[in-house]
């Protein structure tokens, strides 16, 4: 907040000034000096309903979003409208909300999940990562094989791989039952 005029500044905002070296208040003009509000008057201020300030009145092409001062910044930070205030994850390329979407899909920083083994790795790195798990070699739970991630799904499936799981079954079966009846 300006102690000369009461204008109320987030506290982003008011960072933003003092490290742009803004000497002077917005409204008032005279030499900024920011003072923190009491917790009463914060509460207050963080329950104010604000237009976003990508708001631009009699403009089609501006945001009409009225929310809660204490969701500014979030709403800010994601508003379609905004200018070089949202960020790729990945490569902490600035640029607007829609921008930022489409980059992302496109930029090979970003982290994703392997679809085989769930490890998380850079896109530029996930084509190769996945054809090394593929090849990766597993042990079948079923028939105590060992086969290709690539092709486990089909291996499950094969003739082989389900007589062995039936014969464990009836192995199963029959051992049970002779305990049953040595009792």
């Amino acid at each position: 907040m300006c102690k000369f005029c009461n204008i109320v500044f987030c506290y982003y905002c008011g960072k933003k000034f003092e490290s742009d070296k803004l000497n002077n208040c917005v409204k008032c003009k005279k030499s900024l000096t920011l003072i923190e509000l009491n917790n009463d008057l914060n509460q207050i201020v963080k329950n104010l309903k604000i237009r976003c300030l990508n708001n631009i009145p009699n403009e089609e092409n501006s945001c009409k979003e009225i929310l809660l001062f204490r969701n500014l910044i979030d709403h800010f930070n994601k508003c379609r409208y905004s200018k070089g205030f949202a960020k790729c994850m990945g490569c902490n390329k600035e640029g607007t909300y829609e921008e930022i979407i489409s980059h992302t899909y496109k930029c090979n920083e970003v982290i994703l999940k392997c679809g085989i083994c769930s490890e998380k790795i850079k896109k530029k790195f996930l084509e190769s990562h996945e054809k090394k798990c593929q090849e990766m070699i597993i042990n079948c739970p079923i028939c105590s094989l060992d086969c290709k991630t690539a092709g486990f799904e089909e291996h499950k499936t094969k003739d082989f791989c389900l007589l062995k799981k039936i014969e464990d079954i009836k192995e199963e079966f029959h051992s049970k039952i002779k305990q049953r009846f040595l009792l």
